[in-house]
């Protein structure tokens, strides 16, 4: 498809973290670089959630700045999917103008605009030879599942060969038990596997803080782990991760 064109065909400008390591795959307990089984440390940033604020940085030079000054190894791509409302806590639409996402800055409104963005965002990301986390950014994926299957689906097999790429399908599950995320996990990373084998993180419950993990079916899967700097202490929340990773659960932080 034209849509996907740049991307498919780009090549890095620059010697990075995607040339050392290769597609992030895992091993146990640790994410390792299937290029040199290293056990790979990437640091890097979030954008802002694609609403109007974000939205408008979600540029190619914005990612080069950052790889050049920041020296990052790896953005993440934060794809805003619909409003939610606060008093069913589940999808709407984007029916509510006062919810967190209006019309237009929605996956759910408008999908090939997106399309166009998330393939000049996987185009900055092999320009520059560092991974992008394409993130599925809701905390109600369960109630978006089929739509979710169909983009991840897609985009799993447009970039099916490009080892930057990373797909996070679930940012924040709120008040989700662990069978259930499981299940949509399971689905989801299904349809992924169906295309390719790069890595899936999958958001864990209560805003991603690790209480739950593990038994994701399939190969290359890590869960995830939300840290707040500004409340989080390493020796409050750090046991969590060493122990994921000592259950062979690799985590992503």
């Amino acid at each position: 498809l034209p849509a996907f064109a740049g991307a498919v065909d780009a090549v890095p400008k620059k010697i990075g973290p995607v040339s050392y390591y290769g597609a992030i795959h895992t091993s146990g307990g640790k994410l390792i670089g299937a290029k040199n089984n290293q056990e790979a440390m990437l640091r890097g940033m979030s954008l802002f959630w694609s609403d109007a604020t974000g939205l408008p940085y979600y540029k190619k030079d914005v990612i080069s700045w950052a790889v050049d000054n920041l020296k990052i190894d790896v953005f993440r791509f934060a794809m805003g999917i619909t409003c939610y409302s606060t008093t069913t806590q589940k999808s709407n639409g984007c029916i509510d103008s006062a919810d967190s996402l209006f019309q237009g800055y929605s996956y759910a409104t408008a999908p090939e605009s997106y399309m166009a963005i998330v393939d000049k965002m996987v185009e900055a990301a092999v320009e520059n030879d560092v991974y992008i986390i394409i993130d599925w950014h809701s905390h109600r994926a369960e109630h978006e599942q089929s739509m979710a299957k169909t983009f991840f689906s897609t985009v799993s097999a447009k970039y099916k060969d490009i080892p930057n790429v990373i797909y996070e399908i679930y940012n924040e599950p709120v008040n989700t038990g662990w069978g259930t995320i499981q299940s949509y996990a399971n689905t989801i990373t299904g349809e992924i596997r169906k295309n390719t084998q790069n890595l899936v993180l999958v958001g864990t419950p209560s805003w991603s803080q690790l209480t739950n993990y593990g038994g994701v079916n399939g190969t290359n899967v890590g869960y995830v782990f939300h840290f707040y700097a500004g409340t989080h202490k390493v020796g409050s929340f750090g046991s969590r991760i060493t122990q994921a990773k000592s259950s062979g659960s690799p985590v992503f932080i």
